[in-house]
């Protein structure tokens, strides 16, 4: 005896209907992000039509520059004492 026929044995009764509406979804989401011309980018970046450039640089300009702190490069000398109360 063959039940539901076509390969469909074993699935729910709305497995196909979900199986198109996704394909369905998937090719209309294409779509519109083509027509927006939205690529996905793996570094995160928008699309170059979606930059403010202009509000960047001046935002830039506004904000105070960062600070940076460079690397010690000389260790002050330990007393005996310090170097005993620091092994324990």
């Amino acid at each position: 005896m063959v039940l539901g026929g076509g390969g469909t044995q074993g699935l729910g009764p709305y497995a196909e209907p979900i199986k198109k509406v996704e394909k369905d979804l998937k090719e209309i989401s294409k779509k519109v992000n083509d027509l927006c011309g939205i690529k996905e980018s793996d570094t995160g970046l928008a699309h170059p039509s979606q930059w403010d450039t202009v509000s960047d640089k001046q935002a830039m300009q506004e904000e105070q520059p960062l600070q940076v702190r460079h690397r010690q490069t000389h260790t002050p000398e330990l007393t005996p004492l310090q170097s005993v109360s620091l092994a324990r």
